[in-house]
C-alpha cells in the first residue's frame, strides 16, 4: 500500500523536529545540517507556492527557460513592499511599466504575486503576463492560480474550451477571440446560444461590442426578440454603437416624427423654432428596441420614451429637420416642455458616439446656466475618449464662474491617465482656495482619485495646488494620497535605471 507524500507544511514540521533532536538522531534522510536546511528551504518555497504533493508516473516538468531580464532590484523591492499592503491599481501600473521596459518579476516573488492576484475580483492579464514563463508554470502546479483571464493568443483548443468551460472561463476566452478574430467569436456565441442561460447570453452579447461591425448586426437584431429584458438591453447597447444599424435608423425615424417644426408665422411672433411631441401611447413593436411601457405615468412616461429615442437616434436628424446648428438646437431644447429628457438623451448620445461639436454645445449650455450641473458634465467627460475628455474638462476648468471645489470634481472626471499637456494646463486652475468644510472633504476625496492617474512628474505641482486649495489642511487621508503619488513617481524612476 502506497502512502501519499507529506504536504510541504507537514514536511517543515518533520524537519523542525529533526533540527531540535539533532540531525544524527532525527531519523530522516537529511543527515547533515546543510541538507536539512536545503530541504527546509525547498519545503518552505513549496508551501508558499501552494504546491499540492501527488504521486505521478512522471516528474514535474521543469519551468521553461525565460530569457527576459528581471526587473531592476529597486523596482522589485517596491513590488514586494506593495504586496504587504496591496493596491491593485498600483500593482497593475507596475506590471505595465515592466512590460513596457521588457522585464519581468523575479521568480522568487512570483508565488506571492500570484497568491494575491488569484483572489482579486478583477484579475488583470498584465499582472499575470509580467510573471514571465514562471507564472503559467506555477499555475499549472496549483489549480487555485489557474484563473481565467483574456490572453494574447487564441488557444489551440479554443473550440473545445468554449463547449466545456465554466462561465468565467468562456467569457475570458470570448474576450481573447473577439479581440483577434471577431467573426470566429460571433460564431462561437451562435454555436451554443440555444443552450446558454439568460445571464450568459447577456454577458456574451456585451462582449460583441468589441470590434463590432455590420457583419454582427443580423445576429444582434435577432436577440432583440429574446424574452430576457437583460439580453435585449445588452443588444440595444451594442447596436447603438453601430452608426448605420437598422436599430439607429428606426430610432431616427421615430425622433423625426417627434420634432414639430414651427412655421414662419409662429417664429415671427417669438415662438420656438420647434417643439417636441412624444407619442401618448407606446407602439407594442417598440418594446423590442428597449422602450419601457411601465415607465411612470402621463408626461413622465412620455419623457422617458423621448429620452430613450434621442439617446439612440442619429444626431443629424436635428440639423436636417430644423436647419439649426448643434448649439442652436441645444439652446432651443432648453426652452421646451421636455427639455430635461431631451438634453439627458443628447448627453447619452454623445457619450455613446462622441462628437466634438455636439459635446462642446452641451458643455457650453451647461456652463451658461445659473446652477451648473456638475454631475452631468462629469458623466459626459468620463464617457468620451481621452483627447476629447481633456478638451471638455479644460473648457470647464477655465470657466470663470466654476466653483473651486467643482473644478477638482471635473478634473477627476478625466479618468484616463492624464497627458502631460493636460496636467500642465489643468493643475494651475485647481489652486483656488476652497472655503467650506464640506467642499474641503470633497476635494480630499477627489485628490485621492487623482493620485492614481496624474503623470508622476506632476506630483509636486498637484500637491502644491492641493495645499493652496485647502490652505495647508492636512490629515491621514491626504497624507496617504500624497504617499501614493510619491510612490508612483519613485516607481517610474526605478524602471528608468
Amino acid at each position: 500500500m502506497t502512502t501519499s507524500p507529506p504536504t510541504p507544511t507537514l514536511r517543515l514540521r518533520q524537519l523542525a523536529v529533526a533540527a531540535l533532536l539533532g540531525t544524527d538522531r532525527g531519523g530522516i534522510a537529511e543527515a547533515s545540517p546543510q541538507r536539512l536546511l536545503d530541504a527546509a528551504a525547498l519545503a518552505g518555497a513549496q508551501a508558499r507556492a501552494g504546491f499540492k504533493p501527488r504521486r505521478v508516473a512522471d516528474r514535474v516538468p521543469p519551468c521553461p527557460t525565460d530569457t527576459t531580464p528581471i526587473a531592476p532590484r529597486a523596482a522589485m523591492a517596491t513590488l514586494q513592499r506593495m504586496l504587504t499592503r496591496p493596491d491593485p491599481l498600483l500593482i497593475e501600473e507596475w506590471a505595465e511599466l515592466a512590460q513596457a521596459r521588457g522585464v519581468r518579476v523575479a521568480p522568487a516573488v512570483v508565488p506571492a504575486l500570484l497568491a494575491w492576484w488569484s483572489t482579486q475580483p478583477r484579475r488583470s492579464p498584465r499582472i499575470f503576463a509580467a510573471c514571465g514563463k514562471t507564472g503559467p508554470w506555477l499555475a499549472s502546479l496549483n489549480p487555485a492560480w489557474q484563473r481565467p483571464v483574456a490572453t494574447e493568443t487564441i488557444p489551440d483548443d479554443a473550440d473545445a474550451l468554449w463547449g466545456t468551460g465554466t462561465p468565467p472561463e468562456r467569457l475570458a476566452l470570448l474576450r481573447t477571440v473577439r479581440a483577434m478574430a471577431p467573426a470566429r467569436a460571433l460564431a462561437m456565441v451562435q454555436s451554443t446560444w440555444a443552450s446558454d442561460g439568460a445571464a450568459e447570453r447577456q454577458s456574451f452579447v456585451k462582449e460583441l461590442a468589441v470590434n463590432c461591425t455590420a457583419d454582427d448586426e443580423p445576429f444582434l437584431e435577432s436577440t432583440l426578440d429574446e424574452r430576457s429584458r437583460g439580453v435585449r438591453h445588452a443588444a440595444v447597447g451594442v447596436l447603438a454603437g453601430l452608426p448605420d444599424s437598422r436599430f439607429r435608423q428606426r430610432m431616427t425615424d421615430r425622433l423625426r416624427a417627434m420634432i414639430i417644426v414651427q412655421g414662419r408665422a409662429k417664429r415671427l411672433i417669438g415662438k420656438a423654432a420647434f417643439t417636441l411631441e412624444p407619442p401618448k401611447a407606446l407602439d407594442p413593436t417598440w418594446l423590442r428596441d428597449g422602450f419601457d411601457d411601465k415607465a411612470g405615468e402621463a408626461k413622465g412616461r412620455r419623457a422617458t420614451w423621448l429620452q430613450h429615442t434621442v439617446a439612440h437616434a442619429h444626431r443629424s436628424v436635428w440639423l436636417e429637420t430644423t436647419g439649426l446648428s448643434a448649439s442652436a438646437v441645444v439652446a432651443a431644447l432648453a426652452k421646451d416642455d421636455y427639455a430635461q429628457a431631451a438634453l439627458a438623451g443628447l448627453f447619452q448620445s454623445v457619450m455613446a458616439l462622441p462628437d466634438p461639436q455636439w459635446a462642446a454645445a452641451l458643455v457650453d449650455h451647461a456652463l451658461d446656466q445659473k446652477r451648473i450641473d456638475v454631475d452631468s458634465l462629469s458623466d459626459l467627460i468620463a464617457g468620451v475618449p481621452q483627447e476629447l475628455a481633456e478638451q471638455l474638462a479644460l473648457r470647464c476648468l477655465k470657466h470663470a464662474s466654476m466653483p473651486p471645489a467643482d473644478r477638482w470634481v471635473l478634473a477627476a472626471a478625466v479618468q484616463h491617465r492624464w497627458s502631460t499637456a493636460f496636467a500642465a494646463a489643468a493643475i494651475p486652475t485647481l489652486a483656488a482656495p476652497v472655503a467650506a468644510n464640506r467642499s474641503a472633504d470633497r476635494v480630499s476625496t477627489v485628490f485621492a482619485e487623482l493620485s492614481w492617474i496624474v503623470p508622476p512628474q506632476t506630483a509636486e505641482p498637484l500637491i502644491q495646488a492641493l495645499h493652496a486649495a485647502l490652505d495647508g489642511e492636512d490629515n491621514a487621508f491626504i497624507r496617504e494620497s500624497i504617499s501614493r503619488l510619491q510612490l508612483r513617481s519613485e516607481m517610474y524612476k526605478e524602471f528608468a535605471t
